[in-house]
């Protein structure tokens, strides 16, 4: 009974190790991040796994937003590497006249342009002391950097802003950064302490603006969106965030932390995400040189959301679980799609400490069946935990939520991946019990065939001792001298030990009147006593037979066979010669 609950006390010791392990290995993916990546990991692979459903519900509908590229195409028909901003305010001025919701300009203007007469003045006054550069031009059409301010700021176009890093005209936004919303005391705002604007000329125009950047994760995909970013005490609106605003003002309400569009209410100050669903209407991406050649409907610009982008210009492309590179204005297009649609993927935190909780749960049930060594059921059990939850996960992201399973199955998985190595190291001392159990059986065996061979005749019992002591002797000597070392070794040299007392055992076959006889034997009667050695190997033969391998006996059986044979060839009962 002591040994049972000895057994049961240390088989729960080492369930604990692996538990721990569990734990600390789940903490430390938790405070490093990457659970967080894993957990979004297998969030966009359920996304793809739903792509298709949400595809087929929404390719018969039209996207809101209309994306107008600066593509290769267009930069080959103007025949410059950059668009002089001459052509921006045209390209914005013709869409205007197509009569859209709002115009949002994706595209930062840091620096002057160099193709502005203006510009091209100086430089030839400078170089070339020439002050007629073109003299004729209406004063209109000589600074581009302006006219394309003046178009901005008589279409209501919104621009974009940076606050990815510091530059030298961050000051420049300090003046007036005009926020569209009015907000205080938001505690899970992102803060930015930078804000790297447009040339002066569109600030000093009151131009309303929005910061362009996209959030990426650590492991280079975009999912999330920010609505607004703090800069010192004013909270920016994101660039698909003022552009939609800009379509009416009175489209929007606040209340306390929430904003409300089209009907549609989004919490501002949460620890809960919201993820951008590219699984949504896909927006139109027309090239702006067919706007300059007009071959572009008014009805593809009528009522539409239009957001002017540069393919070209853009520095870095953007990978999401759905594309491998896409440009940030068609991310800004899905955020707007998203809002308008009201089909933003929502993940509440409070999921992951749940999940976590409901982990350790299965994991606690999982140790009962593994302590009562119910492996089969254990299996099951974990298999179907996983696929229910992934069941249940997937409905719910269907239904917009994502429920963060990653905290989930993360440490059930670590668990159940470090059982085999419990079960391994339970079977690896079941096996070697049941080796003990079953040597001790055999020593019993020879314990026993020896107590028949010492009752039999008492000096033979007295003489079987001895042997198996001067064998282990002898033994250990060729073992330190390192002959025989290819048979030789300490287990052989225990196995010739427990062996060696049947070396005699064959007399239990021979008649009393010879082995007890204390007078010389007579030459028939000597004869008969050699028969020992066959008939020993005899017994050991059979109870051989009943083993596939038995070291042990096969080591008895070579003592009783041949422990009477002689280096001269002289022995019995098979004489060899130096074998």
């Amino acid at each position: 009974m002591d040994f049972i609950r000895w057994s049961t006390m240390y088989q729960i010791f080492k369930l604990f190790i692996i538990l721990y392990a569990t734990f600390f290995l789940s903490l430390y993916l938790y405070k490093s991040g990457n659970l967080a990546n894993i957990d979004m990991k297998l969030y966009d692979f359920m996304l793809y796994s739903s792509q298709q459903d949400s595809l087929n519900k929404e390719n018969n509908q039209s996207s809101n937003v209309v994306i107008i590229d600066i593509d290769p195409k267009s930069l080959e028909e103007i025949g410059l590497s950059s668009w002089p901003r001459i052509v921006h305010a045209k390209l914005i001025e013709m869409l205007d006249d197509m009569k859209p919701s709002t115009i949002g300009l994706n595209i930062n203007f840091k620096y002057k342009d160099k193709a502005s007469p203006e510009v091209i003045k100086d430089f030839y006054i400078k170089f070339f002391d020439i002050n007629s550069v073109f003299s004729n031009i209406p004063h209109e059409l000589k600074d581009n950097d302006i006219l394309l301010s003046d178009i901005i700021h008589e279409t209501s176009t919104i621009t974009s802003v940076s606050t990815a890093s510091n530059s030298a005209n961050a000051s420049v936004c300090q003046k007036d950064i005009s926020p569209f919303i009015d907000f205080k005391n938001l505690n899970f705002i992102p803060i930015t302490k930078n804000l790297s604007c447009n040339i002066p000329q569109m600030h000093d125009n009151h131009i309303k603006f929005g910061f362009n950047d996209i959030r990426v994760d650590a492991d280079g995909v975009v999912r999330r969106a920010d609505f607004l970013k703090k800069y010192q005490s004013d909270y920016i609106s994101s660039f698909a965030l003022a552009t939609l605003l800009n379509i009416n003002l009175h489209l929007y309400k606040t209340l306390s932390k929430e904003l409300t569009i089209n009907g549609h209410t989004f919490e501002l100050d949460s620890r809960d995400e919201r993820l951008i669903n590219f699984n949504g209407v896909t927006p139109k991406v027309i090239s702006a040189i067919d706007i300059l050649k007009q071959k572009i409907s008014y009805e593809d610009i009528h009522g539409k959301i239009i957001i002017i982008g540069s393919s070209v210009d853009e520095m870095k492309t953007y990978q999401t679980y759905r594309y491998k590179e896409t440009t940030s204005s068609m991310i800004h297009a899905m955020v707007i799609e998203n809002i308008l649609e009201n089909n933003f993927i929502s993940k509440k935190s409070s999921y992951k400490s749940f999940n976590l909780f409901l982990a350790s749960i299965i994991i606690m049930i999982v140790s009962l069946l593994f302590i009562k060594k119910e492996y089969y059921i254990l299996s099951l059990f974990i298999f179907l935990s996983l696929s229910l939850s992934y069941i249940w996960g997937y409905a719910k992201l269907l239904g917009l939520e994502y429920i963060s399973l990653g905290y989930l199955f993360v440490p059930i998985i670590i668990f159940y991946l470090l059982l085999p190595i419990l079960i391994f190291i339970e079977h690896h001392r079941d096996n070697k019990k049941l080796k003990m159990d079953l040597n001790n059986a055999y020593l019993s065996s020879v314990a026993s065939m020896t107590l028949v061979a010492s009752t039999h005749d008492i000096e033979t019992g007295q003489h079987l001792i001895r042997t198996k002591k001067y064998i282990k002797v002898l033994a250990k000597k060729l073992f330190e001298k390192k002959l025989y070392k290819e048979i030789i070794d300490k287990h052989y040299i225990d196995l010739l030990y427990e062996a060696s007392p049947l070396h005699d055992i064959g007399k239990v076959g021979i008649p009393d009147s010879i082995l007890k006889k204390p007078d010389k034997l007579t030459f028939d009667e000597f004869e008969v006593m050699k028969t020992h050695a066959q008939l020993g190997g005899n017994i050991l033969q059979e109870s051989l037979a009943n083993y596939e391998h038995n070291p042990l006996l096969e080591v008895a059986y070579n003592i009783a066979m041949y422990h009477h044979e002689k280096w001269d060839g002289t022995g019995y009962p098979k004489p060899s010669y130096k074998e």
